[in-house]
């Protein structure tokens, strides 16, 4: 009887908030016919960018399966770019980006099969809830902190925030109409 290695989906994703760059964080869901084995948002720090936090939250769901033994894994990410980069489709001349690429694709080399693919933010929510809990609480989260919470709600509030403080001030303000 022949034993198939277990067929692992992660899904990963990174943010950056309030702006970009800003304060980065991570998210990845890692499951094996539905059941979860890994999940975790983790905080990057401050200065990162959107798409550095994108390559973070691949590399350390990478890292999280290799620690579980996985050999066959299918990643879905809703970067473009980072998936566009790590399957040799576009190639960039970003220093940052190129360390991230050759990163990831050191770790995917101990995979015995791998792919990597596109998936809209739809259908990576729960990667996103990390990522934005995450860089919004400024620490590290598991799925707990974020159960119950519409953080895609707070990120918008934050950045509304955010952007509403900054309009201009003094002659430069548009008058209102009464």
């Amino acid at each position: 009887m022949i034993v198939q290695a277990p067929h692992a989906i992660l899904h990963c994703d990174g943010s950056s908030l309030p702006t970009n760059p800003g304060f980065g964080g991570a998210g990845y869901v890692l499951s094996v016919d539905g059941t979860v084995l890994a999940a975790a948002g983790v905080y990057l720090g401050a200065g990162l960018s959107n798409n550095a936090a994108e390559f973070n939250g691949l590399l350390a769901g990478l890292e999280s399966a290799m620690k579980h033994g996985i050999e066959d894994i299918e990643v879905h990410l809703d970067s473009r770019l980072v998936v566009q980069l790590v399957n040799d489709r576009w190639r960039t001349k970003k220093p940052h980006l190129q360390g991230y690429h050759t990163r990831a694709c050191n770790l995917l080399s101990h995979f015995k099969h791998w792919t990597v693919e596109w998936r809209g933010r739809e259908e990576n929510t729960q990667a996103d809830a990390l990522a934005n809990a995450a860089a919004t609480e400024r620490r590290n989260v598991t799925p707990a902190d974020v159960r119950g919470k519409d953080y895609t709600q707070r990120v918008r509030s934050a950045l509304s925030g955010y952007f509403r403080d900054r309009r201009p001030r003094g002659r430069h303000r548009r008058a209102v109409q009464a």
